[in-house]
């Protein structure tokens, strides 16, 4: 019920969860071509389900099963995801077995639906790829730049302009990154979270750097008041 209600509803955290339970299974293990197949859908499913704690943890586990070494156009896959660098939606297809796969060419539902929801579904997934190919590298750029203009960041990641407002404008609402657009002057500026710790600490060290200065300006007056009391005398 759990992986129908996924790949229904694009729950794809619920349907990596199904698929790493079934890989684990004994009797799929003992079978190279069951384990294989699991161990492919858990790939897909994890790089399409949303960025956040939960997606990084299971990508690193994906990376640390030693059986994806086995499929190495997915560990291929999944080490995109895990690098700090932009990956252009090119590389992506031209890894083999990815965007030609079951589950991207709506072949994977086909006994379960008709042939035009599941194609439509598959259409689907594979423009989620896409999307999160871009929101990585969106995240890439945002790691290396504090101001970039649209169109230079548009021509890095290989996308328009308007395609990229419209991610961006998104992963902004979202919280999953933090940026200021200028339309007018057509340039964006990256801004870092700010943590509550982090603010403290800010606070912290500005009260400190300000009763510095008010120690010092005490010290320069009483010394004045003393140099002013000695020659008075």
């Amino acid at each position: 019920m759990v992986f129908v209600y996924g790949w229904t509803h694009c729950f794809f955290h619920g349907c990596c969860s199904v698929c790493v339970a079934v890989f684990n299974t004994p009797s799929v293990q003992e079978d190279d071509a069951k384990w294989a197949n699991a161990l492919e859908r858990v790939a897909l499913y994890v790089v399409l389900a949303p960025f956040g704690k939960d997606q990084a943890d299971l990508l690193q586990r994906v990376l640390r099963e030693k059986k994806i070494d086995m499929c190495p156009s997915f560990k291929k896959l999944i080490e995109r995801f895990t690098t700090m660098e932009v990956c252009h939606w090119s590389d992506v297809v031209a890894l083999s077995g990815i965007t030609t796969h079951a589950l991207f060419q709506g072949t994977e539902w086909s006994e379960k639906e008709s042939k035009e929801v599941s194609s439509e579904r598959g259409a689907k997934y594979l423009k989620m790829l896409q999307r999160r190919t871009m929101e990585h590298n969106i995240r890439v750029i945002s790691t290396y730049y504090d101001r970039i203009t649209l169109a230079r960041m548009a021509n890095l990641l290989s996308s328009d302009v308007p395609a990229l407002e419209e991610v961006l404008s998104t992963m902004v609402s979202d919280g999953a990154v933090s940026c200021k657009i200028d339309r007018p002057a057509g340039v964006m500026s990256f801004a870092k979270k700010v943590t509550a710790d982090g603010l403290l600490d800010d606070w912290s060290s500005d009260v400190g750097q300000l009763l510095t200065l008010v120690e010092q300006t005490c010290y320069l007056i009483q010394r004045e008041q003393m140099i002013f009391d000695t020659r008075k005398k």
